[in-house]
Formats: structure tokens, sequence, C-alpha cells
């Protein structure tokens, strides 16, 4: 396992409620494989929710910089998720 304090690999990244309740209603991902979520916000204008992670696909930022982007890439053959970072 990675270390939360001195890796620094952070991200954030943004799911739908209706896309975590159908990957809970049987399909075999693991959105959260090899993840430490550190906070939850979910926006209620948009109907999202916005998690600030630690993985080891994100990028290590230094302190006092924001905290990037990603989006998760599903590919048929893995049960869970690689992340790639998007522009703000």
């Amino acid at each position: 396992m990675f270390n939360l304090s001195s890796d620094r690999r952070f991200g954030r990244f943004f799911i739908a409620p209706a896309l975590l309740e159908e990957i809970r209603a049987g399909c075999d991902v693991d959105m959260f494989h090899n993840m430490e979520v550190v906070q939850t916000m979910h926006d209620l204008l948009t109907d999202r929710i916005e998690y600030f992670a630690v993985h080891p696909d994100f990028e290590a930022i230094p302190q006092g910089t924001r905290v990037p982007l990603y989006e998760a890439v599903f590919t048929p053959s893995c049960a869970y998720p690689t992340w790639k970072k998007t522009p703000d």
C-alpha cells in the first residue's frame, strides 16, 4: 500500500449517484480499488458526488497546489478502472 502523508498522490473525480447504484447492483467493478477516499461532497444542483482521494495512478503533487481532476477509464478485461488526468 502507499503512504497517505508522504506520497501526495491526491486526485479528485466526480461520480453520479445513479452510476454508483448501477455498480453496486451486480457489476463486477471495484470503483475504489487500491484507493483511500479522503473527502466526499454531494452537489445537489448537479446531483453528482465529488471525491478527493489518494491513489497510485494519481500524480504526486506539491503541497499547496490545486488537486487535479481525474476520470475513470474502464476496460472490459479489468474489474477496476485506471485513472487518467483531465484538464481543468
